[in-house]
């Protein structure tokens, strides 16, 4: 007699055995499992109802503002039923024994051999179903972390080939990929499995994939290969396989072909396991449960950078000029060859410390803002702890930037608990009266360890005000109300830029995402105060990504045109695809031009800038430009007003600041004497863990001598 585990593990994958022909069982049947319940959603790929199971954890009642992570478990050929039960049994004790946080598992409906791809006649859209219904469902549904970093795919034997083939393809929507004795995962479909049961191959390639070709086209090995670039660094990866299961080999050498694409991953056989997947799970031991700790997405946040945004800039750049056609690559170049290109960035005689980073991982000093004052002296500086955390610092200069006191424990409690880019502005209000406002994202969940203060106020949008000249501040509720996807202030970002109307009212502008938190393709939304900042009215679309045929605005910068009759807006193009985005209004924001690709020296994030009294503009931002030469990531765009309209190149590029890291997000402010004062954050020494918080002070009367002896080198 067979031992039970083995017929349980039969039971679950069945690998390529024999399947009656008859029409999908999109509805799969209830089952008797703990904390397991079945789900229901319409489909409109195959226009009807579609189930999956889904086991939510105990606490997942108790704590009702908590998010999850969620894995998302693809079962093998045969479909998943039966498996369902045990893998969600073993999900339950290792959360209850505490070796792993509280998480969500989700039991897609894969069929018997979809194979998690759609089929090439159509007839079964699986991988439609699962990336654009079931999770958009699942998250729309229960509290899920929804976004990358909260989401696991893995998945056994046909499942594991699945878990490659949707994780490499979609890494911004999973941060891990488990590929579990994964196959087929050769290029003829010739394995072991295969080969021992020629007639179900033939059926699988002919239901399925059609041909070799198509077969070959959506394969993990294919896949890999066309998402290296954006896996690298990216999407933690495990591959694991029985030592005694006929696909090792198979699995093995896809494991070599990831280290020939310098993927970076784990690949562990087990001993003594065949091609079962309890056995397999229960083989990787602590190991097992390592994986999910560390990419549950529920660990602390504030101080931990997975994947540095220099680094992502300069690799989305190097991908934009890859796959760029001919002609625009053309105009790249001429633009960038029609800039002078200035050097400040080894110049530590311009560089003022606010806040020294150091190895300690809560010394990670990001995101800074800056105002200042109408007597030119007095500045205040603003940032978060963390890359994305929460705020709490805060820093006063009264000599123009160049010696800095902190002002932390003069702000209200609750503001420790403010998240994500905490943002500067001065306001004026229509009589005159001006006031310091900072503005954050949002509020800390609970999930992510706030500070206890009774009755705090939690929301889109928190903020603190000050009414006299930031010697005191106090804290308002928020502008959104409590933090829900269908809140008109839900934000990814709050306020990236603010600009005075000619009536007297302000225009703030912010992005978020058109699905639940940075899901979904991005959006830049607008809303005015007329008051000086108390009162906002309800957020109107300025910019919709979805329009822009695959381009995702975001971080918007609004500034007027230097006669006053228009209003220009810079913002980051997040899909980096090439250049930043760039849109006009000449009725005071009521209405937009349809934004178009910005001149290639603008290229990059977080934009802000001043107006010189020549008529020039300086720009400040992370670099993101395709085939840049220059030698910093803190980048200083000198142009005109007129060079933006016409998509022209403009005249300097001004590298400010290197980083070993991180950094980048910028301040800048224009002394009456001349000096540029532009604040970023970086990695300011190799060893440190937490940026610094950085000022570069320049003149444009330098960079312009600078520029001059640089042209008359190249002179012949």
């Amino acid at each position: 007699m067979k031992h039970p585990l083995a017929l349980l593990t039969a039971l679950m994958l069945a690998p390529l055995v024999a399947f009656a022909q008859k029409a999908p069982a999109w509805v799969l049947p209830e089952i008797n499992a703990p904390r397991v319940q079945r789900v229901l959603f319409e489909s409109k790929a195959v226009g009807r109802q579609v189930s999956c199971h889904i086991f939510t954890p105990e606490v997942y009642e108790r704590g009702k503002e908590q998010r999850f992570p969620v894995v998302y478990w693809l079962h093998g050929t045969g479909g998943g039923l039966p498996g369902v039960a045990p893998v969600s049994a073993r999900f339950d004790a290792a959360i209850r024994e505490g070796k792993i946080p509280p998480m969500l598992v989700v039991f897609p409906n894969g069929l018997a051999t979809s194979m998690w791809c759609d089929a090439k006649d159509g007839s079964v859209p699986m991988e439609t179903i699962v990336i654009k219904e079931l999770i958009p469902h699942i998250d729309t549904t229960f509290r899920t972390i929804a976004k990358r970093e909260g989401r696991i795919v893995e998945g056994f034997s046909m499942g594991g080939y699945g878990a490659a083939r949707l994780g490499f393809k979609y890494p911004q929507l999973f941060g891990a990929v488990s590929v579990l004795a994964g196959g087929p995962l050769d290029l003829d479909f010739a394995g072991p499995r295969a080969n021992g049961n020629p007639a179900e191959r033939e059926r699988i390639l002919n239901s399925t994939f059609g041909d070799l070709d198509y077969y070959r086209a959506v394969h993990p090995i294919a896949v890999a290969q066309q998402q290296a670039e954006n896996l690298r660094g990216n999407v933690r990866v495990r591959i694991a396989v029985g030592a005694l299961d006929n696909t090792e080999p198979l699995n093995r050498a896809y494991s070599e072909h990831l280290k020939k694409l310098n993927i970076a991953h784990t690949f562990t056989v087990v001993p003594g396991v065949g091609h079962d997947t309890l056995a397999l799970l229960k083989g990787l031991s602590e190991t097992n449960w390592e994986f999910y700790r560390s990419l549950s997405g529920n660990g602390p946040t504030a101080n931990v950078v997975t994947k540095p945004e220099v680094a992502n800039a300069a690799k989305a750049a190097r991908r934009a000029w890859e796959s760029a056609p001919a002609e625009k690559k053309a105009l790249w170049q001429q633009q960038r060859e029609a800039l002078t290109h200035i050097d400040l960035s080894e110049d530590t005689k311009r560089q003022v410390i606010i806040a020294r980073g150091s190895p300690k991982p809560d010394e990670y000093h990001a995101h800074p803002t800056t105002a200042m004052l109408a007597d030119h002296k007095t500045m205040f500086c603003v940032w978060n702890l963390g890359h994305g955390g929460h705020a709490g610092p805060m820093a006063r200069s009264e000599d123009a930037g160049l010696t800095w006191k902190r002002l932390d424990d003069a702000l209200p409690p609750n503001y420790v608990n403010f998240k994500n880019c905490p943002s500067l502005y001065r306001i004026t209000d229509p009589q005159g009266k001006e006031r310091l406002w900072v503005f954050a994202a949002r509020t800390l969940t609970d999930k992510e360890n706030p500070k206890l203060i009774e009755g705090r106020h939690e929301g889109f949008m928190p903020r603190i005000v000050s009414e006299d000249e930031g010697k005191t501040w106090r804290e308002l509720p928020p502008i959104g109300g409590r933090i829900s996807k269908d809140d008109p202030f839900r934000c990814i970002m709050t306020f990236s830029s603010i600009v005075r109307l000619k009536d007297g009212s302000h225009l703030g502008m912010f992005h978020r995402g058109s699905g639940i938190g940075e899901e979904g393709t991005l959006q830049v939304l607008q809303s005015v105060t007329r008051d000086g900042g108390f009162t906002w009215s309800e957020p109107t679309m300025a910019c919709d990504g979805t329009q822009l045929d695959g381009k995702h605005p975001c971080e918007p910068y609004v500034f007027r045109s230097p006669d006053g009759n228009e209003l220009c807006c810079l913002m980051r193009e997040n899909k980096r695809s090439g250049t930043s985005l760039v849109m006009f209004s000449s009725d005071e924001g009521k209405t937009w031009s349809q934004a178009v690709d910005a001149p290639w020296g603008l290229t990059g994030d977080r934009h802000h800038g001043v107006t010189l009294p020549d008529g020039r503009m300086v720009i400040v931002f992370r670099n993101a430009t395709p085939q840049s030469k220059d030698k910093a990531g803190f980048i200083a765009w000198v142009g005109t007003y007129d060079d933006i309209k016409q998509g022209k190149s403009g005249q300097y590029r001004v590298s400010l600041l290197k980083t070993f890291k991180d950094g980048f997000y910028p301040g800048i402010h224009l002394l009456p004497e001349g000096t540029i004062v532009a604040t970023t954050y970086a990695n300011y020494r190799k060893e440190d863990v937490g940026c610094s918080i950085v000022s570069v002070r320049f003149k444009m009367i330098e960079v312009d001598a600078m520029a001059a002896k640089a042209t008359s080198r190249t002179k012949p």
